[in-house]
């Protein structure tokens, strides 16, 4: 594959790098997008090998001129700096960019439940951005993570794991799926390392489901010490977040639908949060522990 380039978004964050660093060992050359060339994951990924280049897909002619000469794409686009309609527009900008280079596969990594109305913004934007990439007819597969293992690595979760507590909004005989970026990534690599099984599909991908009290269970596990599930009554979240509130309200009445035993059959060394917590990637302390790479 040495050949053949994939374009990579986001290539620092999270989804972004496990999917450089898969990608690169499938033998693909990678060409990593990045608003800050010189942050220390970027730097990482290109001693790996990966061709690290400034921009971001806000600059629909620098869009237009790192693509150039691509075979695929992977789409990782955020809500998180300019909201949801920034979302739409990135998501346009690149769609149109790939179409003009003739891009043979583009994949996106939206999200679980994008393709069932939601009315949460930040899913109705990804929802926006399928529907967009189809209209202009890209050669198109959808990945559709479910909730990020990693977010229980956010400040304030860790710290209140930690301290014991498990805090969410969540009915406790609720079932929560959720997913590894690594796995992400390797499967970002698998759906690209094989275009004909892949291309007018799409994918929720999820690697556990689990009430949170079992969650809580696991983490007591691995700390050796009691963590205790507390639910956060859903009304209070409205006061503070509507968003927030959106997404959890959803995740109480509705809820992921990834077919787990599907998807293990396509990559058998799928994690759940057990394997999750066993391998060390729960950064348990201020600092945060290395992840550790797949063997």
């Amino acid at each position: 594959m040495q050949d053949k380039t994939i374009f990579v978004t986001g290539a620092t964050g999270r989804q972004g790098s496990a999917a450089v660093r898969h990608l690169l060992e499938a033998g693909y050359r990678v060409r990593g997008l990045t608003r800050e060339p010189d942050k220390p994951e970027a730097q990482r990924l290109s001693a790996l090998g990966a061709e690290i280049v400034q921009g971001d897909l806000d600059d629909p002619a620098q869009i237009r001129k790192d693509i150039d000469g691509c075979y695929g794409v992977f789409a990782v686009l955020t809500w998180a700096e300019e909201g949801p309609a920034g979302e739409v527009k990135q998501g346009k900008n690149l769609a149109d960019a790939a179409k003009a280079a003739g891009i043979e596969h583009f994949l996106y990594s939206s999200v679980g439940g994008a393709d069932r109305s939601t009315g949460i913004p930040n899913f109705e934007s990804k929802a926006t951005n399928e529907r967009y990439m189809r209209e202009v007819g890209l050669p198109l597969s959808i990945l559709r993570p479910v909730n990020f293992m990693e977010n229980f690595n956010a400040p304030n979760a860790r710290k209140l794991i930690a301290s014991g507590r498990l805090v969410m909004a969540l009915d406790p005989g609720k079932q929560l799926q959720m997913v590894s970026v690594e796995d992400i990534g390797f499967m970002a690599a698998i759906m690209l390392d094989n275009p004909d099984d892949w291309k007018g599909r799409s994918l929720e991908i999820a690697g556990d489901s689990l009430t949170i009290p079992q969650v809580a269970e696991r983490f007591s596990s691995a700390l050796g010490q009691k963590v205790e599930f507390v639910e956060q009554p859903l009304q209070d979240l409205k006061k503070v977040d509507n968003d927030r509130f959106l997404f959890m309200r959803w995740l109480n009445e509705e809820g992921y639908r990834a077919d787990i035993p599907a998807i293990r059959a396509i990559h058998p060394s799928l994690m759940n949060l057990q394997q999750w917590l066993e391998k060390g990637y729960w950064k348990g302390s201020e600092e945060g522990v290395p992840i550790p790479q797949r063997a």
